[in-house]
């Protein structure tokens, strides 16, 4: 009668070890695949961006994205560990030298979750995008100014503007003479433009303004270029999923010529509602 229930204890004990390394196994496959994917679906974007798309509505592109990283990560996690699972029933006989392997690989997958972790803070620096927006939180109140609040005059008769957004362009494609960083000049018409007329720079040659943070992806440059302001949002909830306007208190370049009764038209190449720059614009 010992004797078997000593027996029973050791084949739960094992197969109590076998669950904890399959699950081990499973968790350790899923973060992986998971950090493989991110890092190669999201490994360039800047991490202020991608918490921005946290925080717009779910009518964007993000649902899609989760879902990918979940068909990509949670298979690969299930299959390790029902191979695990098989690999172990199939060793069963061999129950010490099994039981030994399954604590190994139950403590070494757990152990390794935390690296794997660590790698994702590496690509996706959340902690120095928060120490940024803190370094200088004074900074917009002692800069910027309301044009609400400054006089604004134009000329009698109005003239036409038309405002040209690029993107992902920069004088980096320029040769070295023009303030680029290539021996030929890639962009010689956009260069001939910015020479002939006036640019905005920080050197002799054609240069440009110092990126901030809330400044350099596409939503956040279309908003920064027309209220003056970086687009940073509160990170403790997501008021622009219950929104209707887009920073309704922001005075920005289209009420300024709203108010001096121009017709306005938004023309791009991409859905309006990603990013909210719909909200934004009407």
């Amino acid at each position: 009668m010992e004797g078997k229930r000593k027996k029973g204890l050791l084949t739960a004990g094992y197969w109590i070890m076998v669950i904890l390394a399959a699950v081990g196994v499973g968790l350790f496959s899923m973060a992986e695949e998971a950090k493989g994917w991110l890092t190669e679906n999201w490994g360039g974007v800047p991490i202020e961006e991608i918490v921005y798309q946290l925080k717009v509505p779910i009518t964007t592109s993000l649902p899609q994205e989760a879902e990918k990283l979940f068909q990509a990560a949670v298979p690969v996690g299930i299959l390790a560990g029902i191979l695990v699972l098989v690999l172990f029933t199939a060793f069963r006989k061999c129950r010490v030298m099994a039981g030994i392997l399954a604590i190994l690989l139950a403590a070494g997958s757990t152990c390794s979750l935390p690296g794997i972790w660590r790698e994702v803070q590496d690509t996706f620096p959340y902690e120095v995008y928060q120490e940024e927006r803190e370094r200088n939180p004074d900074v917009i109140e002692t800069n910027y100014v309301d044009p609400r609040n400054v006089e604004i005059t134009f000329p009698e008769k109005k003239r036409n503007l038309i405002y040209i957004f690029l993107e992902s362009m920069e004088n980096t494609y320029m040769s070295r003479p023009d303030g680029g960083a290539y021996d030929i000049n890639y962009i010689p018409e956009l260069t001939e433009l910015a020479e002939k007329n006036l640019n905005f720079s920080h050197t002799d040659q054609v240069g440009g303004a110092y990126e901030v943070a809330g400044t350099r992806w596409t939503v956040a440059s279309m908003f920064a270029q027309t209220s003056g302001l970086p687009l940073l949002i509160p990170i403790v909830r997501n008021d622009m999923t219950f929104q209707e306007l887009f920073f309704p208190k922001v005075w920005s370049l289209g009420n300024i010529l709203e108010e001096q009764g121009y017709h306005q038209e938004l023309m791009i190449g991409s859905d309006a509602v990603f990013g909210g720059r719909m909200q934004y614009f009407t």
